[in-house]
């Protein structure tokens, strides 16, 4: 099977061998560095696994990204419904072997001729006595695709529970409302709960309770946005936790810039495993845990030293 990956200025990628099968889309942004993509190209081609160029407008199905600019960013956010991270990714400490979650936060759309936000209109202008019928209809349009993001991510960790994370205000009640609602009827029929709590609540359980949580799902607004920072770092931070951003067209799984490949090496295995190729992911996944606990770990890492080079030839040998 195929599964595939596009690439931005791929003059930065290394040349794959023509064994490869499997191709994975890789947007590489200004904030990438060679020696990273390289790695993480040299680990996965144990594993078959190559990049292929596509154009940044072109992508379709799963993708992967590296160093990302902030211009990439509020693009890819542009053309996405919600934004995960994932605590459940990978994470070589011990410490927070239970942070099994995964945060899901909305990303309300904002069109350009609306002066205001439709987040913050169907709460203001309702008060107002203002129509907000055509901002309604956007909201629960964007709510319902972060809602099948989240039952979808909910599923494919065998969580049994949906956390909604709310800021209990009165400025945000038919926001929250609508949002709930959302959730509620995506959920339906799933054998997923949904569960709403306050976000200092939600908060408390990422740091004492994971294995409470589930999946947390959000609005876009602050105390959302909080919690997903909150997520990566209870992640290891972000050389191991790619980002997720969920478009229409495209899933574009995003590694920070750091000196680790490990974010990028998972966010790939990510990208294989929503394009059906479940048994590569999983096989590079086993890798990266056998290279951590050979000691082969990167430098940046609590007790690391090892060089991208030589981490990633430590996953490629465990595969």
């Amino acid at each position: 099977s195929k599964a595939t990956v596009s690439v931005l200025n791929c003059d930065r990628l290394p040349s794959p061998p023509h064994t490869m099968s499997k191709a994975i889309q890789l947007v590489v942004g200004s904030g990438s560095q060679k020696a990273v993509v390289d790695a993480a190209a040299k680990a996965l081609s144990a594993a078959g696994v190559s990049f292929k160029e596509t154009a940044a407008g072109s992508l379709s199905g799963p993708a992967v990204g590296s160093g990302l600019s902030a211009e990439d960013i509020a693009s890819l956010k542009a053309h996405s419904a919600s934004v995960a991270t994932d605590s459940a990714a990978f994470n070589p400490d011990a410490t927070f072997a239970d942070a099994k979650y995964i945060s899901v936060r909305n990303l309300a759309p904002n069109p350009e001729n609306f002066s205001i936000a439709p987040v913050d209109r169907v709460d203001k202008f309702a008060k107002a006595g203002i129509a907000t019928a055509d901002e309604t209809a956007l909201l629960k349009e964007s709510f319902g695709k972060t809602a099948a993001a989240a039952v979808a991510a909910a599923k494919d960790t065998g969580a049994t529970k949906i956390t909604v994370l709310q800021k209990p205000v009165t400025a945000f009640k038919a926001h929250n409302e609508l949002f709930v609602a959302a959730v509620k009827a995506e959920a339906e029929g799933s054998e997923v709960a949904v569960d709403v709590q306050a976000s200092s609540t939600v908060v408390n359980s990422a740091l004492m309770f994971t294995k409470s949580l589930g999946v947390v799902v959000s609005p876009d607004y602050t105390a959302g946005q909080n919690f997903e920072a909150i997520s990566q770092g209870v992640a290891g931070g972000a050389g191991f936790a790619p980002t997720a951003f969920h478009g229409d067209d495209a899933t574009v799984y995003a590694a920070s810039a750091t000196g680790n490949p490990t974010a990028l090496i998972v966010a790939a295995a990510r990208a294989l495993k929503q394009g059906g190729d479940a048994a590569t992911a999983g096989k590079i996944e086993a890798a990266l845990k056998k290279a951590y606990a050979g000691k082969v770990v990167p430098s940046g890492v609590k007790g690391g030293s090892a060089d991208a080079a030589a981490f990633a030839g430590a996953v490629a040998s465990a595969m």
